[in-house]
């Protein structure tokens, strides 16, 4: 298997359906982080799945929410234990991620620790 089939993002690691993203709002719990948002709900499946909310008034235009997008995937890539169900006991869960306009004045190391951060707030949450 390529390194790049390995890595990429595959259609059953995101959130597609809009009920499922509205799943996620109404019935799942919220993290606040400097740069963007996270919603999750536990979703009984054997893998995370991401969902992005790019809003045009928050980001901008077409290319800054593409860009955006990108990073917040390339996040969720390159942290692939946290993707597994079962790591550490935790469930799989929905996660969504709303981003704010400061996410792309941020570098990538400081959104990577923002990231890891949310995660641990998620992990913490959905062993309890």
């Amino acid at each position: 298997m390529s390194a790049v089939r390995e890595f990429s993002f595959k259609p059953l690691h995101r959130i597609r359906r809009q009920r499922d993203f509205e799943r996620v709002y109404r019935a799942g719990a919220k993290i606040d982080a400097v740069d963007f948002i996270v919603y999750y709900r536990a979703n009984g499946r054997e893998r995370d799945r991401l969902g992005l909310s790019v809003a045009k008034r928050r980001i901008g235009g077409a290319v800054q929410r593409n860009r955006t997008k990108r990073l917040l995937r390339e996040l969720f890539r390159r942290n692939p234990h946290t993707a597994v169900a079962g790591h550490r006991g935790r469930p799989a869960a929905d996660i969504v991620v709303v981003p704010r306009a400061s996410v792309l004045d941020s570098n990538f190391r400081e959104l990577t620790q923002r990231w890891q951060e949310a995660l641990r707030k998620i992990e913490a949450q959905l062993n309890r």
